[in-house]
Formats: structure tokens, sequence, C-alpha cells
């Protein structure tokens, strides 16, 4: 939930704690970037527009999709 929303309702908060970047998988680091940098709370660095669209997902090389088969 977002920190507004929560305070809003009269709820305190008393410490905001980031997620700490060895938690964060490197598939989660596309989706966490944009939600830092739409608002929501970093102690870190918020990316530019510009350092937002240099970042990557996942590559999905190391998935075999081989056994895959779609339905039409």
């Amino acid at each position: 939930m977002k920190h507004d929303a929560i305070v809003n309702q009269g709820i305190k908060i008393l410490e905001r704690v980031p997620i700490p970047d060895e938690l964060i998988p490197e598939d989660g680091r596309v989706e966490i970037d944009a939600k830092i940098h739409a608002g929501y709370f970093t102690t870190g660095k918020v990316l530019s527009m510009e350092e937002l669209s240099n970042v990557r997902g996942r590559a999905w090389d190391d998935v075999d999709v081989s056994n895959i088969y779609l339905r039409v």
C-alpha cells in the first residue's frame, strides 16, 4: 500500500524501510526501478527517464521453451 493512502487513513508510520538491493531478484529490477521513479520510497537514487529507458529485464536465454506449445 502506498504511504499517502495509509497516512490519510490516520495510521502513523514510524519508520520507512527500503527493500535491500540484495533481496531484489535480477529480473525484478525493471519493475522496482519503475515504481521508485513513480514515487515509491527509496533512500537510494531515483533514475532519470533516460536512465530508466536503459534498464533491461531478464533475457530469458536460460529458459527452455522447446516443450511449450500454443493452442490456437
